[in-house]
């Protein structure tokens, strides 16, 4: 959104705030109260993200053997608890919050020894701890905290920065970059002070920064040399940090997911939240819980997908509304937004909603060209299974199947195009597709 505004030299977009009524009244203030006690009765996840806030969760991924690290050549990494954040804890000086919001998962930290000092900014969050830390080998807080401040202050997404530094620093590895051609850089696995020149280099479109300013996909296809082998990115965008092979719905999701290798526009949760009982109620299959099984996981990234769509819409944090409380049914947002926008809205009508908004998404991306081979994962996921540790001997399974059965619960055909019956149910007009 960033780019587009600047491309059209808009600075701002000014919304002037509607006239708030003096009181809340006494429905909307039950509801509104109801929904955060939701939230604070998901005791420990509320307790957790309080505490430690998201990046609470990395030595979680580490102990189930799914924690990319040094781009993925490893499910471990040795120092996942100096950059847990109980290990970040250490350095919090205040904690902050979203206007309003109970959970308060944000905070304030210092660096108060060593090369940092004295440096001020905010805590990492979970996927940037992930990929600049562990994905680059990095597995000093200190200089985590100040590299994920430094991404903010040069306005580069911290994920996609530390997949392409993450990819660099494995082609240096194995030879396919030299010092040449990283002017003169120590690309070796953890090294920050070459991670802060290589960032500053992006920012600045220099050297080597030009080159993986552009992605990993763009990058990898003009390094040659079988870069493109080590490149781990879906439609162009690098995937967060959590490695797919152990976990079917994520390795899916990923795979479908209209915006490339994204996490959250689809949200997978129920996958590691429901029960064999809901999850057989709710997508014809007990085993869509089962983290290496693909029964189910067509109907269950259906739901996240649409879901994610409505709660981005409603301007709602998923943190509190899928992480912590982590429902899907859409009722507690359905019941708010009737009470405080006064539009009568059920949910239904919500998950209607959703579904318009991700049919429009896929038409949009099919005028453009994409096509069903785009709905795919890195070859590594798919045919390279884990080596060691407690996922050892997993990969994505029968991709191309969960993928068929994903769109046939999206109402698409075989080729993933939605069909004339789907958009008409939806009432939106059918237009032939005809790619650029």
């Amino acid at each position: 959104m960033g780019a587009v505004m600047g491309s059209k030299n808009l600075k701002a977009i000014v919304v002037q705030s509607p006239r708030l009524k003096e009181k809340m009244d006494s429905e909307t203030s039950k509801l509104v109260k109801g929904y955060i006690h939701k939230v604070k009765a998901s005791v420990s996840r509320y307790r957790d993200y309080s505490t430690w806030g998201s990046s609470g969760d990395i030595l979680e991924l580490h102990q189930l053997g799914l924690l990319g690290t040094e781009n993925y050549r490893k499910m471990q990494f040795d120092k996942a608890r100096e950059i847990d954040g109980r290990s970040l804890a250490n350095f919090v000086t205040r904690k902050t919050s979203c206007h309003r919001c109970p959970v308060h998962c944000k905070a304030e930290v210092e660096i108060p020894r060593g090369e940092y000092k004295g440096f001020k900014g905010g805590r990492p969050e979970y996927e940037t701890v992930i990929d600049l830390g562990a994905l680059c080998g990095l597995g000093d807080p200190e200089a985590l905290i100040y590299l994920s401040n430094l991404c903010n202050l040069l306005g580069l997404d911290s994920i996609s920065t530390g997949s392409v530094i993450a990819f660099a620093m494995d082609l240096f590895d194995r030879g396919i970059l030299s010092r040449e051609d990283t002017d003169g850089l120590d690309l070796t696995w953890g090294n920050a002070e070459a991670m802060e020149a290589l960032m500053i280099n992006i920012a600045k479109r220099e050297g080597l920064g030009d080159l993986l300013a552009q992605g990993v996909r763009r990058a990898a296809e003009i390094i040659g040399k079988g870069a493109e082998k080590y490149a781990y990115h879906v439609k162009g965008v690098e995937i967060y940090g959590g490695d797919p092979r152990g976990m079917m719905g994520t390795a899916l999701s990923y795979a479908v997911s209209l915006r490339g290798g994204d996490f959250t526009s689809v949200y997978p949760v129920p996958e590691f939240r429901y029960t064999p009982e809901k999850a057989e109620q709710e997508f014809g299959a007990r085993a869509a819980i089962d983290y290496q099984a693909t029964e189910g996981k067509g109907a269950l990234v259906r739901k996240c997908l649409l879901v994610s769509a409505v709660i981005d819409s409603l301007g709602i944090c998923k943190v509190p509304a899928l992480t912590i409380i982590g429902d899907f049914d859409l009722e507690k947002e359905a019941a708010l937004t009737r009470v405080l926008t006064g539009l009568d809205f059920n949910t239904p009508e919500l998950f209607r909603i959703g579904d318009r908004i991700v049919n429009l998404q896929k038409l949009l991306n099919l005028k453009l060209g994409a096509t069903v081979s785009d709905d795919t994962l890195p070859d590594k996921f798919i045919h390279e299974p884990v080596a060691e540790g407690p996922a050892s001997g997993q990969k994505v399974q029968e991709l191309a199947s969960m993928v068929r059965a994903f769109y046939r619960s999206m109402g698409w055909d075989d080729a993933g195009v939605p069909t004339q019956e789907k958009l008409r149910e939806l009432g939106i007009p059918y237009l032939p597709i005809a790619p650029h």
